[in-house]
């Protein structure tokens, strides 16, 4: 969350912004997912315990989101960030997206710099671990694009071996394993007719694991993301950030802070897994390991 809030909504006491919207977030998450996995509607307006905690973690995310707005505002300052875009932005007419437009936009893209960015990283961890043929390959991959110096954004693009180890974490341990969506019409999918109104739950987890689209569905391949190996997967077999309307707006950032870290990491250290850790899925609104428990040795 730090990093997402500095990279894109820069400003005076962010880090401290990004620490109350992360413990906000946690909470949202949680009561998402049991909204999710348990829709007993008018029950989670009652006045529970846990229906006051999430709806005062809600409440504290968009009012933390307007204050970041507002300041910004009353600065007049313009640093080149994702805020400034979207202040400055403009709808289909050349006139100014709304203050509900900001607000939203704001809150979609904060929400993957806490929750799916650190479950991701936590899997590309256990990658590392797992395949140190491929952190070596990482590695050097780093070593010749970047010789001596730190790797930097505008080494994303070179660093193509990386790119496919995240994406292949991705397509096995997708952070986001769970989503709805609300059909707006009436409309058939897979021979089964679908009213208007309905909830419709899908899995990318599942998707990404079909044996119909990939071969040898379930073994750690980036190389299968090699251009003249992805072009005959099906459209629709990866799409860890959704795609359409509902789409991750920050899926651009979101690839390349997964890549640079896995980039950083892998060419500093490798690693080992101790005894204490344990290799089991946490099930939440994310996946991510249970007890992930790593030593870390400089390379």
């Amino acid at each position: 969350m730090r990093i997402a809030a500095r990279c894109l909504l820069r400003g005076h006491y962010m880090d401290e912004r990004a620490e109350r919207l992360s413990i906000a977030l946690t909470t949202v998450f949680r009561g998402m997912y049991r909204r999710m996995v348990i829709p007993a509607g008018p029950l989670y307006r009652l006045p529970l315990p846990a229906n006051r905690k999430f709806d005062r973690a809600l409440a504290d995310l968009h009012l933390l989101v307007d204050e970041i707005v507002a300041e910004r505002r009353a600065s007049g300052q313009k640093p080149d960030d994702l805020l400034t875009a979207l202040l400055e932005a403009k709808d289909d007419n050349g006139d100014p997206i709304t203050e509900q437009e900001i607000h939203d936009q704001v809150v979609a893209i904060l929400t993957p710099g806490s929750e799916t960015i650190a479950s991701t990283i936590m899997w590309l961890l256990q990658v590392l671990t797992e395949h140190p043929e491929h952190a070596a390959k990482v590695c050097a991959e780093v070593e010749s694009v970047t010789g001596d110096r730190t790797v930097a954004f505008d080494d994303v693009r070179k660093l193509s071996h990386t790119n496919n180890v995240v994406v292949e974490a991705m397509r096995l341990r997708p952070a986001v394993w769970i989503l709805t969506r609300r059909a707006v019409t009436e409309t058939e999918l897979g021979g089964y007719r679908i009213p208007a109104g309905a909830d419709i739950v899908y899995s990318p987890y599942a998707i990404q694991r079909d044996p119909r689209s990939y071969a040898e569905h379930l073994e750690f391949d980036p190389d299968r993301w090699l251009p003249e190996r992805s072009k005959d997967l099906p459209k629709y077999a990866m799409r860890p950030f959704s795609l359409g309307n509902r789409k991750c707006p920050s899926d651009h950032f979101s690839m390349a802070q997964l890549t640079l870290i896995t980039a950083t990491v892998a060419a500093k250290w490798r690693f080992e897994q101790v005894s204490e850790s344990s290799d089991a899925t946490r099930v939440g609104i994310t996946l991510r390991p249970h007890r992930l428990l790593l030593k870390a040795i400089p390379r």
